[in-house]
């Protein structure tokens, strides 16, 4: 079964495309994946949704169970091909990450070495289509507010995006991003390394905080849900009143403000 929601303007150029969701996005990080959906929609972008399927392997391949990892992405390719899409764009650094790597975790595979590059030479982060790969509608309302942006690990190292985001940020217009001392050092988040790691995962993210708290930024905005999870608690515990939000999110709010009637929106 799939979830197909149609573009509603601009349809003199349309694709298709398969939107993977984890656990985090579908139960506490909902208004990304809508924004997500908004955003895309908003330029042209017919999404589909494939309810089969499932997690993108990473938190197992962390773990040492990489049967588990190939029989997910065994899975997720299944699902991709029976979709017939043409994109894979991903609004999460870690899946994406893995996904990206497909074809290396499988390339031992008779049967699914192929197929696997395949599905892996499709995979792009949303800030990566966003901005190289469409012609994206600017048509955005004023945010007169301040951001940051820290780089999460498996977006800017495991997939060397990192001035795509900040590209997209930058075209909101009044929003000023505030880049942060060490904007790429680890948040300590590292998926569970705050419940495993408790003491070191805490001290990292004092100094990120604390990088974070000297830009006065009112949003801290970020690609990946587990580096929002980490930030999240930092904020809480530094007494800030800065957002933690995905670079989506702000985008859409930008075309929210022109087009507040939208049918699709979070």
């Amino acid at each position: 079964m799939f979830f197909k929601i149609s573009a509603e303007v601009g349809k003199d150029r349309r694709w298709s495309l398969f939107t993977p969701y984890s656990r985090e996005k579908n139960l506490i990080f909902t208004s990304t994946a809508l924004a997500t959906v908004a955003v895309l929609t908003e330029n042209s972008c017919e999404v589909v949704i494939p309810k089969e399927q499932r997690c993108c392997g990473m938190p197992h391949a962390g773990y040492g169970e990489i049967e588990q990892a190939k029989k997910l992405a065994r899975h997720n390719i299944n699902v991709f091909t029976s979709a017939g899409v043409e994109v894979i764009v991903t609004d999460c650094a870690t899946c994406g990450c893995l996904t990206k790597g497909y074809h290396t975790l499988l390339k031992d595979d008779p049967d699914y070495a192929e197929s696997a590059l395949a599905f892996s030479r499709k995979v792009r982060d949303i800030a990566e289509f966003l901005s190289q790969d469409i012609n994206l509608r600017q048509d955005f309302g004023e945010v007169k507010e301040k951001v940051t942006y820290h780089d999460p690990c498996h977006l800017a190292r495991g997939q060397n995006v990192v001035s795509e985001p900040r590209r997209l940020l930058n075209l909101i217009p009044g929003l000023e991003l505030v880049e942060m001392k060490e904007p790429d050092w680890c948040c300590g988040g590292a998926g569970t390394y705050l419940l495993s790691h408790y003491e070191l995962s805490t001290k990292i993210l004092e100094r990120k905080m604390a990088n974070i708290t000297a830009t006065n930024a009112d949003f801290i905005a970020t690609g990946c849900p587990a580096c929002q999870l980490q930030l999240r608690l930092g904020a809480k515990r530094a007494g800030l009143k800065a957002q933690v939000l995905h670079p989506i999110e702000l985008l859409n709010r930008a075309y929210q403000i022109v087009h507040p009637h939208r049918t699709f929106r979070p």
